[in-house]
């Protein structure tokens, strides 16, 4: 009778888990509070399932059968703590950074790949993220045409897409994640329904004219990276020359075309991108720079940048992270990521998914953006990066497992 009561326990707050999951994708773009509450529901369900199923300590949290990657996370986790002794008379706030958000977001990747544990429950994940990406994007054209998305009722700024977000570039964030994961479904080979792909594609191209109209230099440059592993790759497998040759063709065609198409705000824009003009990034790095000279081991303190710069980000996710966990935080985080890559590209040799393709791009130009903007340390795209990364290695996991390609 127990054994019965613990699975029935088991099932629901598994399946509670996976709900909420679903809706704090499809609220990341629009509902700060819907994340929280989604993640709260979560959370609980997930800690219920797991006492239910108790066999200590070690089971307590989701592992990986990868070693180092399991490390290198708990190592970034720990780094964090041991910043505290610097934070000094911002403690508390310390506290809140480590439990309350980078707590939050490292928890989430946990659950994401512990609960994405199947091909159907991945595909339903990945339809609530296209969906959401695909709202978002109609509603950052209604914003262009009218002046106010119909999501939160924000208005442009200098006349740039900000759709529900607070500021044009935290959009650009958002849609730097979203659109190489829509390419490499589109170029998924076996993609079952041709309607499926039609959708797809026009998907990447309504994002594509959403970023292009945030004018967010830092997401332009990121997005253009991702895509183009994905056309080195597409470059790199076709069987004969004349198809490279065909294909760089078209692309080159492409690319001298935007240069007629696109107004000259835009391509004004791009050209300012070499020398930062406008951005003042340049100062802002210098001086958490100085941050980190000051502190280099374990920073001054978690979540203590904004006070100790009088409430000014660095504009760079990296610099800022070292200011605040020093070098050694930044070099697990660094380790971290290596390990995450290794994985996901040993796993994409092996089966040639360009849906995994796309999801390593993905995270790869919101690493690339997160150089030009304060990715980790906004809620919405934090989320976003956080679970996007426990999706994949879910992903990795049933690939692993069934030996097979998660096809759509």
């Amino acid at each position: 009778m127990k054994v019965v009561i613990k699975n029935k326990i088991t099932n629901v707050c598994d399946k509670v888990v996976f709900l909420a999951l679903c809706l704090l994708v499809f609220f990341i773009p629009f509902s700060k509070a819907g994340i929280e509450n989604c993640f709260g529901f979560a959370f609980l369900a997930f800690i219920i399932k797991k006492l239910a199923n108790w066999q200590g300590w070690k089971n307590l949290i989701p592992c990986t059968n990868h070693r180092r990657l399991n490390i290198s996370i708990f190592c970034f986790v720990l780094i964090n703590t041991l910043s505290l002794i610097n934070s000094g008379q911002f403690l508390l706030k310390s506290l809140h950074a480590l439990f309350f958000k980078w707590g939050e977001y490292i928890l989430l990747y946990f659950i994401a790949f512990e609960i994405i544990n199947s091909k159907k429950r991945f595909k339903i994940i990945l339809t609530v993220f296209l969906v959401s990406f695909a709202l978002i994007g109609v509603d950052g054209i209604w914003q262009y045409f009218t002046g106010t998305d119909f999501l939160r009722s924000r208005p442009l700024i200098n006349g740039w897409l900000t759709a529900s977000f607070e500021h044009y570039n935290i959009f650009g964030s958002y849609l730097c994640l979203g659109i190489p994961i829509a390419a490499g479904l589109g170029l998924a080979k076996k993609a079952e329904k041709p309607l499926i792909k039609i959708a797809v594609w026009a998907l990447v191209a309504l994002l594509l004219v959403c970023i292009t109209f945030t004018y967010s230099r830092g997401a332009w440059v990121a997005v253009l990276s991702g895509l183009f592993f994905i056309f080195i790759n597409q470059l790199i497998n076709l069987p004969t020359l004349t198809k490279k040759l065909l294909l760089i063709l078209v692309g080159g065609i492409f690319m001298i075309g935007l240069t007629f198409i696109l107004p000259n705000s835009i391509k004004n824009r791009g050209i300012s991108i070499v020398k930062l003009q406008g951005s003042g990034r340049r100062a802002l790095w210098k001086d958490g720079i100085a941050f980190i000279k000051e502190k280099p081991i374990f920073g001054q303190g978690l979540g203590t940048y904004m006070n100790k710069s009088k409430g000014i980000y660095a504009h760079n996710c990296y610099i800022q992270m070292a200011a605040e966990i020093g070098i050694t935080g930044l070099i697990c985080f660094l380790w971290f990521l290596i390990e995450f890559f290794k994985l996901g590209i040993h796993l994409f040799k092996k089966n040639n998914d360009m849906l995994l393709l796309g999801l390593l791009a993905g995270i790869s130009s919101f690493l690339i953006n997160s150089f030009f903007e304060v990715n980790f340390y906004s809620l919405q795209v934090s989320v976003l990066f956080w679970f996007a990364l426990g999706m994949i290695i879910g992903l990795t996991k049933i690939m692993e497992n069934e030996n097979a390609i998660y096809h759509i």
